[in-house]
């Protein structure tokens, strides 16, 4: 009977096999410090949820399965590392995962080298190009119907592209004042950036690649965008509430939905430090940072959070219910996103009501309501 501990088992030994090809030509070809500084990237710890949500979208829908799918499970790896190399290229983030980013990785070995005509980013883009190409070829080595195959690389593709949407949005976003920023505005980008690569694209793709028809495809679709959306609610409320070594979005000053709520619940000293934040431009003291979190705290930000990525979580219940996914994957779909969206005890709950937010236009959570209801009924496209 399969398990996710079974499953995340299968993916691991599979991952570990693919790491083994940068042994053989042309990836053998890259000098060892560069290499190695790639593999330890590449073998860092991490959930590896996207190739365990793409083999039970497959199986939960195919009743013969087909080779190679946990290399086409894998490829999903490939490229979220891709986008992760790009995005901390893009924040101009140092660490990922407890450890150095790429770019920083290969800094340090560029550090031997002060005649060097290019930088550890230029080596990292590369990089990040090279693991996307790797990725697409794995994903097409599982031997299943090419009409399928063709569907679900599409499916495939067009998630890169709405990431990369998301990823431009919130660069560009930050052109304006956060204040003018909404509701509707922030859980668009976390659709674009987080939902759909990491819930819509692994599910989808799986269940488009075991032939499922477009009227499921549509609900799962759904599904999965809104339990994406609670999973990065939760990632906002945990960097703010897991203690001193989080706080990354404060200190990138990314626009999160917490913070969103107590910039306009806060007044005078509070909200000009979190407008400070927010401008980004200049490196923060870890007392700001501590002073920024307790206004978050104390406006009601992590609760308010916590509400909307409870709502998030009921509506992707309810819509699980509709799937005619085979039951015991349903059931394993039930239990991983439950525990992907599960906040930690040390973070906020949500009250019982929070208070309406206007946003630019002078408008109140209504037009949050509305945008849902629309989003319930809608169709976002195959992505």
């Amino acid at each position: 009977m399969n398990t996710l501990a079974g499953i995340a088992d299968r993916v691991a030994r599979e991952w570990t096999g693919v790491l083994a090809t940068f042994a053989r030509p042309p990836l053998s070809s890259i000098p060892p410090p560069y290499r190695r500084a790639i593999v330890t990237y590449l073998a860092r710890r991490g959930k590896r949820l996207r190739p365990v949500l793409f083999v039970i979208g497959y199986e939960g829908y195919t009743t013969s399965p087909a080779p190679n799918r946990y290399r086409s499970a894998v490829a999903l790896e490939f490229l979220h590392d891709f986008i992760l190399i790009h995005d901390d290229i893009v924040d101009r983030s140092h660490t990922r995962r407890g450890g150095p980013a790429m770019h920083v990785r290969f800094d340090a070995e560029l550090a031997r080298h002060p005649a060097a005509r290019f930088t550890g980013r230029d080596a990292a883009m590369i990089v990040g190009d090279m693991l996307y190409a790797i990725g697409l070829n794995l994903f097409l080595s599982v031997r299943e119907r090419p009409e399928r195959k063709a569907r679900a690389m599409d499916s495939l593709t067009r998630a890169a592209v709405f990431t990369a949407c998301g990823e431009l949005k919130e660069l560009l976003d930050t052109l304006a004042p956060a204040e003018q920023a909404t509701a509707e505005g922030l859980a668009q980008t976390a659709e674009w950036k987080t939902a759909y690569y990491s819930f819509v694209c692994p599910l989808v793709t799986g269940a488009t690649l075991a032939g499922a028809d477009d009227a499921e495809i549509a609900t799962l679709r759904r599904y999965a965008l809104a339990m994406g959306l609670a999973f990065q609610i939760r990632d906002d409320i945990v960097d703010v509430t897991a203690g001193d070594t989080a706080l990354d979005d404060l200190r990138e000053g990314r626009l999160t939905l917490p913070l969103w709520y107590a910039l306009h619940h806060s007044a005078g000293r509070d909200r000009a430090l979190l407008k400070s934040l927010l401008a980004g431009g200049r490196a923060h003291s870890n007392r700001s940072l501590a002073r920024a979190r307790h206004i978050i705290l104390l406006s009601g930000g992590c609760a308010y959070a916590a509400g909307e990525m409870m709502r998030q979580a009921a509506r992707g219940r309810r819509l699980l219910n509709a799937l005619h996914m085979a039951r015991p994957w349903r059931r394993l779909l039930a239990e991983y996103t439950a525990e992907l969206t599960a906040l930690p005890a040390m973070a906020a709950r949500p009250s019982t009501r929070p208070a309406p937010v206007p946003d630019a236009g002078g408008g109140t959570r209504r037009r949050a309501r509305r945008a849902r209801a629309a989003q319930d009924g809608g169709n976002h496209g195959t992505p």
